[in-house]
Parts: structure tokens; C-alpha cells; sequence
């Protein structure tokens, strides 16, 4: 009984995943978030980490997994909205809940974070206006 009790409070004492930060994916149709993470110090012992996500107006019961990342996670941010069974809709409101799994297959949930961004779409790709600029600048030649 104290042996189970003291792995308990060693899982409740380790520290978890926690999203800090949500940006909306520039240059897209509005289906795309990036969800930036805090990671503990010491990720050795962590297998995974899910991201689960719900609409703000939902229920509890329909949290739904949309990312598994393997530790460690090597990008600086998390896509969501690669997925095409879990597409992000442009103007929905959503939360996000982070869930690790340990070697040992504990799972330490994070905090449910609230995304203050809204997705949405922009009328023309930013990153494209040298091709933009190319194309209308030949044409003029052209002529």
C-alpha cells in the first residue's frame, strides 16, 4: 500500500508537457495551428506525447487525439491540421491537452490550454510574391 502510494505522488511530482503558445499557420486556407511546447528539462524517461484537441463549445467526452510525437520532439512547433481525419476548420475555436506516456506507460496529462488564435485563411501566399513579381515583370517584357 505506501510503495503504490509513493509511485503515485512520484508520477503526480513529474513534470509534464505543457502547450504555451498556438499560432495560426501563415500562407494556408485557414486549416493549419501551430502549437508550441514547453518540455521539462529532463524528457528521458517520456516515450510519446499526444495531442488531443476538442472545439471550445464541446463537451468533456469529445477530447480526440490529433498528433503523436515520439521524444524527443525536434521541431521548435507542432503542425496541426496535417492530418486529413482531424482537419482544423478555419474560424473554430479550439482547446488542446497535452498527454505524455512514460517508458514505464504512465500517462501525465497537461493543462488544457485555450487557443487565443481563431485559424484562418489568407488570400494569397506571402512567400510567393517574388514568383508573383517575377511573372507580372516578364509579362510587361513581353508586351
Amino acid at each position: 500500500m505506501m510503495i503504490s502510494l509513493f509511485v503515485a505522488v512520484l508520477v503526480l511530482l513529474q513534470p509534464v508537457i505543457e502547450i504555451t503558445d498556438i499560432q495560426d499557420r501563415p500562407n494556408d486556407a485557414g486549416d493549419g495551428l501551430y502549437l508550441f511546447l514547453d518540455m521539462p528539462d529532463d524528457t528521458e524517461d517520456f516515450l510519446s506525447c499526444t495531442i488531443y484537441r476538442k472545439e471550445v463549445s464541446q463537451p468533456d467526452s469529445c477530447w480526440r487525439p490529433v498528433s503523436v510525437e515520439l521524444i524527443p520532439i525536434v521541431e521548435e512547433f507542432i503542425v496541426d491540421g496535417y492530418d486529413p481525419d482531424y482537419i482544423v476548420e478555419p474560424g473554430r475555436e479550439y482547446m488542446y491537452r497535452p498527454v505524455t506516456v512514460t517508458l514505464s506507460g504512465d500517462t501525465l496529462t497537461g493543462e488544457a490550454f485555450i487557443s487565443q488564435i481563431v485559424p484562418k485563411g489568407e488570400y494569397f501566399k506571402t512567400d510567393e510574391v517574388s514568383v508573383l513579381i517575377a511573372i507580372y515583370s516578364s509579362h510587361i517584357l513581353l508586351f
